[in-house]
């Protein structure tokens, strides 16, 4: 029996979270593993620099999200996406209970985040939160 079955990745568009995203593929193929790629809509969206609404703006926010999926692709590792509504913490704890997820990986630091060698406020707020397990992907070297 594999360790995990369903193995859940954060992402925001980052160097971190494309780093946490390799590492969650690996132990999902390791795990044999569904991989489930989630992207929570919340501050960032809110406050970006467009005259249209999230609502108005769900492609375009998917489309990101895809793009940030290409390395899985070209690796032909299966994957499935979510775009979820919501602050990250709280939207990503729903999307793993939802779909199960017995795995919850994230960057240490998203692009939200500030230098410094702390965790950011969305994989301490998953770490401090969670059922279950939660990596937390230290920056690439």
């Amino acid at each position: 029996m594999s360790a995990f079955s369903k193995v859940m990745v954060a992402v925001d568009g980052s160097p971190n979270a494309a780093h946490a995203l390799d590492v969650a593929a690996q132990v999902a193929i390791a795990s044999s593993a569904d991989l489930i790629v989630v992207h929570a809509v919340g501050l960032l969206e809110e406050q970006s620099v467009h005259d249209i609404s999230v609502e108005d703006r769900v492609d375009e926010i998917e489309n990101q999200v895809d793009e940030w999926c290409q390395p899985l692709r070209d690796a032909n590792v299966e994957h499935t996406v979510e775009v979820v509504p919501g602050s990250p913490v709280p939207a990503l704890l729903l999307a793993a209970s939802r779909a199960g997820a017995d795995l919850l990986v994230v960057g240490s630091r998203g692009v939200g985040g500030h230098g410094g060698r702390q965790l950011g406020s969305t994989s301490q707020g998953l770490v401090q939160e969670s059922e279950v397990p939660v990596l937390v992907v230290p920056s690439p070297a």
